[in-house]
């Protein structure tokens, strides 16, 4: 997994990016297990609130990322959060 932090206009960009198998196959692997993820599903419902609370644009970006012959390898996740939440 790499983390980065990155300044752009007024926001901070928190970038997330790992080599894994990707969305699609993650999917498929969890379909036959009793767990489910429900990490972005929260993610998004937490933004939302943020949106609403702060009056501000909270975005998240979901890239899967592949090879040259378009196989998954990896997903790429990036949040844009305002610098100022301040009201």
């Amino acid at each position: 997994i790499h983390v980065a932090f990155q300044k752009k206009d007024n926001c901070i960009l928190l970038t997330v990016e790992d080599d894994g198998v990707g969305r699609a196959k993650a999917s498929e692997i969890e379909k036959g297990k009793k767990h489910k993820s429900i990490a972005m599903a929260i993610t998004k419902e937490r933004l939302g609130v943020f949106r609403k609370k702060f009056k501000k644009k909270f975005v998240l970006y979901i890239t899967d990322l592949q090879d040259k012959a378009g196989r998954p390898i990896g997903t790429k996740i990036i949040v844009e959060i305002p610098f100022s939440i301040v009201r």
